[in-house]
């Protein structure tokens, strides 16, 4: 059976994998959702509304390992706390709302010193992504954050980024424009 042309193209194109994470790797507490997809990677995210994504983007097209990483989960005092092989991450629960410097903080050695990042932060010692073409381009070019960085760790936000529908692999936007 042949596709018709736009089903073909799709077919072609479309992501392969499991987007969503192993439910062992996952963390949800109200209104964030923290999943351990190694014990150096954290996905973060925040919704108003408690609706989580688990469509691919194109940053992440799958997100499922057959094997959740170690980690473990304390909660006390206004806190969630947990802990990877790597790094700690302290949610402030008594500060609800966005991800932010008020209620996030992953702290993580680096060269046995403590690196902590909260958002918002700058990053200085950041290598830099890539260009997705060159045309008409001369000379030095700005990129965007990308995935290497000197300070011993990288953000990724792809918030604003389109899903695939699992259904039929097209781009789809996102329900919620006030999730991070």
């Amino acid at each position: 059976m042949e596709l018709d042309p736009s089903q073909a193209f799709r077919h072609r194109v479309r992501m392969r994998g499991q987007s969503a994470a192993n439910p062992a790797a996952v963390v949800v507490g109200g209104n964030v959702r923290f999943t351990v997809l190694t014990d150096r990677l954290i996905r973060l995210e925040w919704s108003p509304n408690a609706l989580f994504e688990d469509r691919a983007t194109f940053a992440f097209p799958t997100r499922y390992t057959p094997v959740a990483p170690t980690y473990r989960i304390q909660e006390h005092a206004g806190e969630v706390i947990l802990t990877t092989a790597a790094l700690t991450l302290v949610y402030q629960t008594t500060a609800p709302g966005p991800l932010s410097a008020a209620n996030l903080r992953i702290a993580l050695l680096l060269d046995g010193r403590e690196v902590v990042w909260q958002p918002g932060m700058s990053d200085p010692w950041q290598l830099g992504g890539t260009v997705r073409t060159l045309d008409n381009l001369v000379g030095a070019v700005p990129l965007q954050d990308g995935l290497i960085s000197r300070s011993g760790w990288a953000v990724v936000d792809d918030s604003h980024q389109v899903c695939f529908s699992p259904t039929d692999g097209w781009v789809e936007p996102r329900p919620d424009d006030d999730a991070q």
